[in-house]
């Protein structure tokens, strides 16, 4: 790893909390054992950040404390800055406090997230999966869309579907041929990019809602497309770039501004019910289906980034025909759907609940 990364490039070394020490009761923090390795010869690294990964479940003890966190060490190559893109990780702040930056706090160093628990949708065959959440943080932060991103570790694929949903190159490294399997059902079922991951999630909603449903090429296609057209994009566009631009134009009026914008985006997407008309919000939420961290960041974000999303799409039904795209993002999540002749349908095989068929949206683009 050491050798590979290029100057600048970062490693994020997550080992877990401590270990036994085989002479008695003491522990041996793991993080304190690994860092010496990382600043010896050849190609020492700086040490640039220590992240604590605070979780809520966790082993219960009785001569102790129960462990609730680990770390996660941020090492860099020298030769060249390492890249920090802190406005691509932005969370909601906890107030509306006219200091904070209009699209989200910088999150800190110090990440709530809890573990994944045994049976749930993220849950594999592998012990320890790790969490999206916290891939989701790093990817995009420490890279760019085409960067390679390497895990020698791979486990249950979490790193390379993460990157790979983020528009980066990946490669995993597994010597277990079971995680192996199962990584690659995981990865297939995950876009390579947001707008992408949208139209599969609409396709799904639209086409493939009820289990065991089929629909021709064709159809899924005209469903997409009549969806995307009856929405007033245009519309919400222009009063979305008021809205930003009353906040940065007025200054006297600056933080009412401010505050006013982000609450009104915040109810908008935050806490809308499975009944919900607006488009937005419905596209909204589907994508948070495809990116958990997604459900931190503030309602201006996450409304612009809906905006982008949906112009993709509408511009790419235009600039090729439909069937052809729909082709392709059917091509590019093989894990969640299947093409038999004309007749597509959801594949969903090992899913343990990804990706589940279980949003139907009617034409208006509300959420049954």
């Amino acid at each position: 790893m050491k050798r590979v990364v290029r100057p600048g490039g970062s490693i994020f070394w997550q080992t877990g909390y401590t270990q036994g020490d085989e002479s008695g009761p003491e522990i041996v923090p793991i993080d304190h054992l690994s860092h010496d390795l990382f600043r010896c010869d050849p190609h020492p690294f700086q040490l640039w950040d220590r992240i604590i990964w605070r979780y809520w479940g966790g082993h219960a003890f009785t001569k102790k404390f129960t462990n609730k966190h680990e770390t996660i060490m941020w090492y860099v190559k020298p030769g060249a800055e390492p890249q920090f893109l802190v406005d691509d990780v932005r969370e909601r702040a906890k107030s509306y406090d006219k200091r904070n930056n209009f699209w989200g706090r910088n999150p800190g160093n110090v990440w709530e997230v809890d573990r994944v628990a045994f049976g749930s949708t993220g849950q594999t065959s592998h012990l320890a999966v790790f969490p999206e959440e916290v891939t989701e943080r790093i990817v995009p932060a420490c890279s760019s869309p085409g960067d390679l991103v390497l895990d020698p570790f791979a486990g249950s694929g979490t790193v390379p579907r993460v990157a790979r949903s983020l528009g980066r190159r990946w490669l995993g490294i597994e010597v277990s041929p079971t995680y192996v399997q199962e990584s690659s059902l995981r990865i297939g079922r995950q876009q390579p990019c947001e707008a992408d991951a949208l139209a599969s999630e609409l396709l799904l909603g639209l086409a493939l809602s009820s289990g065991g449903r089929s629909t021709s090429l064709e159809e899924a296609a005209n469903l997409l497309a009549r969806w995307i057209d009856q929405v007033d994009r245009r519309a919400s566009r222009i009063e979305f770039e008021k809205d930003v631009e009353s906040v940065f134009a007025n200054n006297n009026g600056r933080a009412r501004e401010k505050a006013d914008t982000w609450k009104k985006y915040d109810d908008q997407l935050g806490t809308q019910k499975l009944a919900v008309s607006d488009p937005v919000a419905v596209a909204d939420s589907l994508l948070c289906r495809r990116y958990k961290l997604r459900r931190h960041f503030n309602g201006v974000r996450r409304y612009r980034s809906v905006l982008d999303a949906m112009d993709v799409i509408a511009n790419s039904l235009a600039s090729e025909s439909q069937c052809s795209y729909v082709l392709r993002i059917l091509g590019q999540e093989p894990s969640t759907y299947a093409l038999t002749g004309n007749l597509v349908s959801a594949a969903l095989a090992g899913t343990r609940g990804e990706n589940n068929v279980d949003a139907p949206i009617d034409h208006q683009g509300r959420l049954l």
